[in-house]
């Protein structure tokens, strides 16, 4: 008998999976489908296409699942939304793969673009005391509170022109824009953190 039941809960398993797997592969057609008929811009907005991506989705889930054994969908519960949308992302792959991909090189072009807001640079105002030219470039600044800083000029930048075409000399009133970067010094024999020109202003 409980062998019975054992088989029965497996093979009830296996249709349910059977029946979900079946409903997704549907939702995924036609939503590649509903997409390609509206001929969107690929390299468009990204806000739009993802919209467009959720409505063309929820159309066919909705129209499908009743008669599929789906689960009905809470519109509220965003987490349950964003589940089956990356659930039925994978199946579209192998039918749109042109659309899901323009969606993935957004999506990270959106993180990098935000990653680069939150990044706020510090920067000093002050007159260029000297520019020194070694291996690698440095220039030193005395800022208004008469405090000395030491800059290194090693990555390229916007304005990095401003220095390269002679138009940054010793004396002159300028913003040094900086990160400070963890490099290893050789003469301490240690990791030290230097300020490293991220933007410069005159």
């Amino acid at each position: 008998m409980k062998k019975l039941i054992v088989v029965a809960v497996l093979f009830a398993g296996n249709f349910m999976f059977s029946q979900k797997d079946a409903l997704l592969q549907k939702v995924a057609e036609e939503t590649c489908k509903c997409i390609e008929d509206k001929k969107l811009d690929m390299s468009g907005d990204f806000e739009n296409l993802k919209g467009q991506f959720g409505l063309c989705m929820i159309q066919s889930y909705t129209a499908n699942s009743k008669a599929m054994g789906g689960e009905e969908l809470e519109f509220d519960d965003s987490a349950s939304i964003e589940k089956l949308g990356s659930e039925i992302g994978v199946k579209m792959l192998n039918i749109c793969p042109d659309y899901i991909l323009a969606l993935g090189k957004h999506a990270i072009k959106e993180k990098q673009e935000a990653a680069a807001e939150e990044t706020v640079l510090a920067s000093v105002t002050g007159k260029i005391l000297e520019i020194k030219t070694e291996q690698f470039v440095s220039i030193q600044v005395k800022d208004e509170n008469g405090r000395t800083h030491t800059m290194l000029f090693l990555d390229y930048f916007d304005s990095a022109s401003l220095f390269t075409e002679g138009n940054l000399k010793k004396g002159d009133k300028a913003k040094v824009s900086y990160n400070e970067i963890e490099l290893y010094d050789p003469k301490m024999k240690e990791f030290r953190y230097y300020k490293v020109i991220a933007g410069l202003t005159k």
